[in-house]
């Protein structure tokens, strides 16, 4: 599913599970995946206070970037591997 938009992108070394390439990987239980609230919730963790839609899944055990746990059954571990990406970034 994300080896041919990486490739259409001409995004080097991604969208594959290969060694030394980059991966974010997302390990989730089908029979539990869903939406934690009926409607989203407003979060007010912006600079400022400004406000934000947000939603919150079920279901997801892990989340890997690069290698790195994210996330484990729904809970963020604090690890921050990744970097935005750019189509810039992309170039050379």
């Amino acid at each position: 599913m994300s080896a041919l938009p990486a490739w259409f992108s001409d995004m080097k070394n991604r969208g594959t599970l290969r060694v030394g390439d980059f991966a974010d990987v997302m390990v989730y239980n089908m029979d539990e995946l869903g939406l934690l609230y009926d409607k989203p919730q407003f979060a007010t963790d912006f600079p400022g206070g400004e406000r934000r839609l947000v939603q919150k899944p079920t279901g997801m055990r892990y989340i890997l970037v690069n290698g790195a746990l994210t996330f484990q059954d729904n809970e963020c571990t604090g690890a921050l591997p990744g970097k935005l990406l750019r189509s810039y970034d992309q170039i050379g």
